[in-house]
Formats: structure tokens, C-alpha cells, sequence
């Protein structure tokens, strides 16, 4: 049986050597020929499978959520403690992309451990990380973590806004991202901006987050969708009141974000005109009752929670909700 078994497989292979040759018969002058050939038709059939799995629309999914998380501290020595780990895996891999600050590491482990640590959960995950960016004595980093089941980042135009004006204590980091949709040129396309507002400097700071949302718009890939996400250091309200952002809404509106439920600081920004995407459903993660911790290792994950939000795959899919827009 085996060797039957064995037979037909060798004849199978003949067969289909025979039809690849009979195929590209004309192209073949020698054995150079050959190899380019196999290795043409090689990379054609791996890149023709990366599509079919990475394009496709997961069945029954019609949405992704995006979130941002605020790590305080986080450094080398937070992963040391098996709780955090296992509770900071948990929470990522609740989003299809995540902006992350507060990467305070004064060497470059932290995150690829953190990311060693999701993959053992699901090995769809990536990252991109900016560079340490602050005009602050804090070597401060921002971070993407992605899906890429889900999500596709443009990892060679993440860049970092340069401010040489010094406005700003972190320099913003920006990705462009596309949603795994069924049809590609449909899918939901959209910038986010990585940002970490400087309490001791909120005010200048605040001001310069238009500038900052005009120059990624004005950035070469047309794109209409450009959310400001991270830590405002400022409630929703307060922002809508100072028309920080014209045209924009949040997503988060009352919640708390911090750790003891006493301050909105964490959020999403987009522009209501362009992003009818939103589907009205956002919220904050309140890891410590979730995973049951006590105070004392929740703070040692963080003293920000967590916040999503969730946008349909495909360009133009409106989900009837009506935003208050910030004039």
C-alpha cells in the first residue's frame, strides 16, 4: 500500500513536470532558464496564497477595533512579573491594532518580550516602534501593534512629525493602515497619529493638535480618515469647548480612562465629515475587574485603562450613528 502510495505520488510529479515544461518550453534556452522560471512561478504561487489569506474577509466579520493604551512606565522589568504579562497579552489581543505609549525602556527588550509573549497566544501579531522621541529627560517611545490578519500597515511610511519648534514633548508617530477587506479597493482606509500630550504643557499642546492632523492629511496619501489617538491629558468635553479640533469628534464622551476611574484622559479623535466608518461602538477596558487583579498589580500594569473603538472594513459603510461635532 505504502509503495503504491509512493508510485503514484512519483508519477504525479511527472506529470505535472511535464506539463510545467511543455508550458514554458519556448522560454527555456538552459538550465539558467530553469531556475529563474521555478523560482518566478515559485514566489507567484507564495504571493498568490499570502493574498487569498490576507485579503479575504474573515467569516461573519464586517468590523475592527482600534485602541489605544497609555503604559505609564512600562520598561524591561514590568514583564518580569507573570501577571502583568499575561494580563498586557490578554488586552492586546482584544484589538486589531493597538497604539501604545509610555514605552519608557532605557534599552530596546521591552516590547519585542512583550510581543514574544502575544505571538506564544496568536502569531498573527506585529509591531512597528518609533524612535525614543522627547524633549523631556524621559526616553520616550510610541508603538503600533497590529494583526495582520485584520489590518495591513505600510511599515516603510511609519514616520515620526518632527516639531523643531519644540511644541510638543513626544513627537507623534504616524502609520497608515488598510483593513483586510473582501475587496481591496474598498476596505477602510485611515492615518492614526500616535500622541502623548504633556501635562506640563497641555494647554500649547492642545492647540498644535490641528496642525498636527493638517500636516498627516497633507502627507502624500490622501487620506481623509486621520485620527488622533492616545493620551489628550483632557476630557472630551474640555476639548469640544476649547474647539481644539474643529470637525472631530471623540469616542469616548463620560468614561473614565484612568486606573481609579477619576480622570478622561485617554481617546480617539476622527473627523465626523470623513469617517462614517464609526460604528458608535467604543468603550474602555477596566482590567482590574475583568482579570480580577488587586490595586496593587493593576498599577504595576498601568495607571491608564485601556479604550477601543470599532470601525466597519469597507469605505463608505455608515452605521446610521450621529456624532456631535466639535465646530
Amino acid at each position: 500500500m505504502i509503495r503504491k502510495k509512493i508510485r503514484n505520488l512519483i508519477l504525479l510529479i511527472l506529470l505535472l513536470s511535464g506539463i510545467w515544461y511543455f508550458w514554458h518550453s519556448k522560454e527555456i534556452k538552459s538550465f539558467d532558464d530553469v531556475a529563474k522560471l521555478l523560482k518566478s512561478d515559485g514566489n507567484s504561487i507564495w504571493n498568490s496564497i499570502q493574498n487569498v489569506s490576507f485579503s479575504a474577509k474573515e467569516p461573519g466579520r464586517d468590523s475592527i477595533k482600534i485602541g489605544s493604551f497609555d503604559l505609564t512606565d512600562f520598561n524591561d522589568q514590568n514583564l518580569d512579573n507573570p501577571i502583568v504579562a499575561k494580563t498586557l497579552v490578554a488586552i492586546l489581543t482584544e484589538f486589531d491594532v493597538t497604539a501604545l505609549q509610555g514605552i519608557q525602556s532605557p534599552d530596546h527588550d521591552a516590547l519585542p518580550r512583550l510581543m514574544d509573549n502575544l505571538r506564544q497566544v496568536d502569531s498573527s501579531f506585529d509591531y512597528v516602534v518609533g524612535p525614543r522621541s522627547s524633549h523631556t529627560a524621559i526616553n520616550h517611545q510610541f508603538a503600533f501593534i497590529y494583526n495582520k490578519r485584520f489590518v495591513q500597515l505600510e511599515r516603510n511610511q511609519v514616520y515620526t512629525i518632527q516639531d523643531p519648534d519644540d511644541v510638543v514633548a513626544h513627537d507623534p508617530l504616524v502609520g497608515w493602515f488598510r483593513a483586510k477587506s473582501a475587496n481591496e479597493e474598498s476596505a477602510f482606509t485611515f492615518s492614526l497619529v500616535n500622541i502623548r500630550v504633556d501635562a506640563t504643557n497641555k494647554d500649547a499642546e492642545l492647540d498644535f493638535l490641528q496642525r498636527i492632523k493638517l500636516a498627516v492629511k497633507g502627507d502624500g496619501h490622501n487620506e481623509d480618515d486621520v485620527m488622533l489617538i492616545g493620551n489628550f491629558n483632557q476630557n472630551s468635553i474640555s476639548m469640544h469647548n476649547m474647539k481644539t479640533l474643529p470637525g472631530c469628534d471623540f469616542v469616548i464622551t463620560q468614561d473614565a480612562t484612568d486606573l481609579l476611574g477619576q480622570r478622561q484622559l485617554s481617546n480617539i479623535s476622527f473627523p465626523v465629515q470623513a469617517t462614517s466608518e464609526f460604528t458608535g461602538r467604543a468603550g474602555v477596558v477596566d482590567f482590574l475587574t475583568k482579570h480580577n487583579l488587586s490595586v496593587e498589580d493593576a498599577r504595576k500594569i498601568s495607571l491608564h485603562l485601556p479604550i477601543w473603538a470599532e470601525f466597519f472594513l469597507d469605505e463608505g459603510t455608515a452605521s446610521g450613528y450621529v456624532a456631535s461635532i466639535s465646530k
